[in-house]
């Protein structure tokens, strides 16, 4: 029968664990080194745009991205040290001193404006006028956080931005067909989209009659009035522009949204009752006439058309 010679086991063993508790720790440090990236880190800083250099905003792409900036990660110069970024924009030929600066903080090396963002940018902080190209120029700068190594900034990258004028971010329908009438200084007011710039939205009941929108309560300029056909608005800026109104022939809860970017409407009947709420009177009511406190009905949790009474009645008229 062989013998087992433990003392030689022990020592295998334990030579093979050395090598497995070697082997994982080298792994992580092994899977670093592979995606480490030397060309990024030791390579100039540059930047570079993900747009065309000649941009023309649109409103109708308020929300989406217009302008899209890039840049390389730079060098730390061996020294292992974080790197910070700022962005800088100005008029072209300018020395960035009164420009726009962007600190970006580490680990950023991209950045997109929408044409909001732009728009807004470029009509109040360099006063541009609508539909007038702004020659710009922009650059990317580093910070080192180890002393004694200097910052580098990348070369200079030039762009165009013609910026648009934003149409009224309010709307009334006002008009006869109007429960408020035809007084501006009680017009009711339309809902901006939240997704959609430009697009507003209304419900409520039209009687026969005529309407049409100012953009300011208490104004009747600047308005909206119908345009070509029914399906289109246009602008009236002054009292002698054309002032033709929409028309409503029969009495209901009308939905209607205007798009004042592509000057189009459209109002449809909804299929919802013309009152939403409904009081009864009478001597045989507990209240009797006294039209200041009617009863109330309610509606029916099933179909708005219907009001419930769930009283005592007594002998006498409603």
């Amino acid at each position: 029968m062989s013998t087992i010679n433990y003392s030689l086991l022990l020592k295998e063993l334990g030579k093979w664990t050395l090598i497995l508790l070697l082997m994982a720790a080298a792994g992580p440090s092994c899977k670093k080194t592979e995606n480490f990236s030397p060309s990024k880190v030791n390579a100039p800083l540059a930047l570079s745009m993900a747009s065309d250099s000649a941009i023309v905003l649109n409103e109708a792409n308020k929300y989406n991205a217009a302008l899209t900036f890039n840049w390389t990660t730079g060098s730390n110069y061996g020294t292992g040290a974080s790197i910070s970024y700022t962005l800088e924009i100005d008029k072209k030929g300018g020395n960035f001193s009164t420009g726009v600066k962007t600190s970006l903080g580490k680990n950023i090396y991209t950045l997109s404006y929408t044409a909001g963002t732009l728009n807004t940018l470029l009509t109040t902080y360099w006063n541009a006028a609508p539909d007038t190209a702004v020659q710009l120029q922009a650059r990317i700068v580093d910070s080192i956080s180890a002393s004694g190594v200097k910052s580098d900034t990348s070369a200079i990258v030039y762009l165009s931005i013609a910026p648009y004028k934003p149409v009224s971010q309010t709307l009334y329908i006002l008009g006869d067909a109007t429960a408020d009438g035809g007084s501006p200084a009680t017009a009711d007011s339309l809902i901006a989209d939240p997704t959609v710039p430009g697009l507003f939205h209304y419900q409520g009941t039209l009687t026969p009659g005529h309407f049409s929108f100012v953009t300011t309560r208490g104004s009747l300029l600047p308005a909206y009035a119908k345009g070509a056909d029914s399906m289109h608005i246009v602008l009236r800026q002054n009292a002698s522009d054309p002032d033709n109104e929409f028309v409503v022939s029969s009495a209901s809860v009308y939905q209607i949204s205007v798009n004042l970017i592509s000057l189009t409407i459209s109002y449809t009947p909804a299929a919802l009752p013309l009152y939403t709420q409904l009081w009864i009177v009478g001597d045989a009511t507990p209240n009797g006439w006294n039209i200041d406190s009617p009863n109330k009905m309610f509606v029916d949790p099933f179909n708005p058309f219907i009001f419930h009474y769930n009283q005592v009645l007594t002998a006498g008229e409603f």
